[in-house]
């Protein structure tokens, strides 16, 4: 499914959906830790790629954390890791 519009980090509009169902999956392990990779197509230099790859990874990343995904069990302040790569087009 594609969830960016091409070349920028924005999400397109059909993104929500798919990005609340990786919620509600994310949310049946709460107590195991997440990563979230970025890869892109490979059409511009390296440079480029792998900073975008990072700012995508970074915006799903955000939107999981911003939709419960953050892990807090009551008034603890235990929560899951929830870290974020961009790879490039490697």
């Amino acid at each position: 499914d594609k969830l960016f519009e091409v070349n920028t980090s924005d999400f397109l509009p059909e993104a929500g959906p798919i990005l609340d169902s990786s919620v509600a999956v994310l949310n049946r392990y709460p107590k195991n830790n997440i990563m979230v990779s970025g890869n892109t197509s490979g059409f511009a230099n390296n440079k480029y790629e792998r900073k975008l790859s990072e700012q995508r990874a970074g915006k799903v990343a955000a939107y999981l954390w911003a939709h419960g995904i953050n892990g807090f069990q009551g008034a603890s302040t235990n929560m899951r890791k929830l870290t974020y790569v961009g790879y490039g087009n490697y």
